[in-house]
């Protein structure tokens, strides 16, 4: 299946596929005629939206807007959408605490009139909690979250609409994609992630075609996947050429990611963000990672303990194995890094480049792969402390989120490998960084590779 869908009429193609699926749930009617910019009669009135019909806009400019040629029943109002914010929050007490201490019922309901006067919004919307519930998920606990920070930095109120327009729309694009990318959880393959990157253009410009939404949430949705030290896309910019608001997007997200994908039991709470963010004060804006610090010390999320006392020992044994991994996936990393070479004008090279100076960062600073790590985690094993729950639960939170760093970069070696120009520029060292990354793919799969099996009976030969 080919889903490089760019071409405006491929993107109005996939928009048709979406439509489609989405009268399986609730009727969406074409309601007047469909015209092409000659004003040449695509598609007539009534005629009934299946996925045949998504041939007929390949390579197609409409006249106008297709949305306002169709109808969609049970479209998400502004009182249905506030509900929608109302009932998530009520599902996960940390986020209900931030809800109501913050006041945001008021700030919602006052940004949402906006909202109601703009069809297009509505349409995108509803399509998207419909048929992509897990992204709308993301939206709902972002545009909270933001607002949140957004009165914690006692933003203007313009600045505000625009965050909240572009938190909540953010992943828009994506419905002017083939329906298969939207749904996959984790993309292997480079021309799938390089087209669903480009799910942020097609977002922004959706959102300049709406006359009162303010210029700065289109910015913030095109740069919303992009980080302060250059590891993320698509233009890897750094620090000072990124907007406030792209970044404050950037870091909802990355709380989201901590509090409901990082973790597979229930007890998460937004406190599990606090040593995560503590390890990229480089990666996000300072300000806003003290922003979120203070919000969530101020709301005064219970922490529990994830840990029970007579499972320490058997815990701390296994973070300590997990270290012993980690180091090995570690040195590796260093190793590729001595071979990539430095080319500042290849997107390629240098996000696998960035990732992995933001990887030793978080080594060097979070000391989780240090001999006095280990040397803790043994005592702690050895005798059974009834304290210290909140110390190791600690320790394993920011393995974890080295492992998902480690991984990231992993992924983008992979890209790099696949990608037929970037290899013929580094054709001498394609070999070696293919076989060192081999062995990263079997850290991240939980093994010890065959080559590191002597070194890792000792864990001291490890640590860094």
């Amino acid at each position: 299946m080919n889903t490089l869908l760019l071409a405006e009429g491929d993107r109005l193609s996939a928009y048709i596929l979406h439509l489609a699926t989405l009268k399986e749930q609730t009727e969406v009617r074409i309601i007047e005629d469909i015209l092409d910019n000659q004003n040449n009669i695509l598609v007539t009135a009534e005629t009934e939206l299946t996925a045949e019909l998504a041939p007929s806009f390949k390579n197609i400019k409409t006249l106008k807007p297709i949305e306002s040629s169709i109808s969609i029943d049970n479209a998400m109002t502004a009182d249905q959408l506030y509900q929608r914010f109302y009932d998530f929050a009520a599902d996960y007490p940390d986020i209900q605490a931030v809800f109501d201490s913050e006041g945001l019922a008021f700030t919602l309901k006052l940004l949402l009139k906006s909202y109601d006067q703009e069809p297009l919004l509505i349409q995108r919307l509803t399509a998207l909690a419909c048929l992509l519930p897990h992204l709308f998920h993301k939206a709902c606990f972002c545009t909270l979250i933001g607002l949140a920070l957004a009165q914690e930095l006692q933003m203007t109120p313009e600045a505000t609409k625009s965050l909240f327009f572009a938190s909540l729309l953010q992943d828009i694009g994506i419905l002017h994609l083939h329906p298969s990318l939207g749904k996959k959880e984790k993309l292997s393959d480079p021309s799938e992630w390089m087209t669903l990157s480009h799910h942020i253009l097609f977002g922004a410009q959706m959102l300049d075609q709406v006359e009162n939404i303010p210029k700065q949430a289109c910015i913030a949705v095109l740069e919303h996947h992009e980080k302060c030290d250059g590891t993320g896309y698509p233009a890897a910019k750094s620090l000072h050429e990124l907007s406030d608001l792209g970044q404050m997007i950037a870091l909802t997200c990355k709380l989201y990611d901590i509090r409901f994908k990082y973790f597979d039991h229930d007890l998460q709470t937004l406190n599990e963000a606090l040593p995560i963010l503590s390890l990229h004060k480089k990666t996000y804006k300072y300000k806003h990672y003290l922003a979120v610090y203070n919000l969530i010390r101020r709301v005064c999320i219970a922490k529990i303990n994830q840990v029970a006392p007579n499972d320490i020992p058997a815990f701390t044994q296994a973070l300590l194995e997990k270290i012993k991994r980690i180091s090995i996936w570690y040195r590796l990393i260093l190793d590729l890094e001595k071979i990539i070479p430095i080319m500042t004008d290849n997107i390629r090279v240098m996000l696998p480049r960035h990732m992995i100076s933001n990887i030793k960062y978080i080594v060097k600073h979070s000391g989780i792969l240090s001999e006095c790590m280990v040397r803790w985690l043994e005592y702690i094993s050895d005798v059974a402390l009834d304290s210290g729950f909140r110390e190791i639960e600690e320790a394993n939170i920011m393995l974890t989120e080295l492992s998902a760093q480690l991984s990231k970069a992993n992924q983008q070696i992979s890209f790099l490998l696949s990608d037929k120009k970037t290899v013929t520029l580094i054709a001498s060292k394609t070999k070696r960084i293919a076989q060192i990354h081999e062995e990263c793919i079997e850290c991240e799969l939980g093994n010890i590779p065959k080559a590191w099996e002597d070194q890792a009976k000792n864990i001291d030969q490890l640590l860094v």
